[in-house]
């Protein structure tokens, strides 16, 4: 699987040094609070997840996490594992 985040944010300006970084994306389709709660639930069970946020009238997801534990494509995965699509670019 070769997904990556649109953008990913870090606390310097290399990103690719840093171990706290932010992915956001789009989810598709129309959401319910219930959605949101399962989201949010769901990946912050993952490791190295540190703040999962879901906007209900953008449907934008943003994602904070720790890159030594986790990276951006099993985050996805476990987004597609749930049922949800997605645009890579928030």
């Amino acid at each position: 699987m070769s997904w990556h985040a649109d953008k990913l944010e870090g606390e310097g300006s290399n990103v690719q040094t840093q171990n706290k970084v932010k992915m956001i994306l789009t989810l598709l389709g129309t959401l319910t609070e219930a959605d949101v709660q399962r989201i949010k639930t769901e990946l912050s069970r993952l490791p190295g997840v540190r703040d999962v946020d879901l906007n209900l009238k953008t449907n934008r997801l943003t994602v904070a996490f720790d890159m030594r534990k986790i990276n951006v494509e099993k985050i996805a995965l476990r987004l597609s594992e749930l049922g949800y699509n997605y645009v890579k670019r928030a």
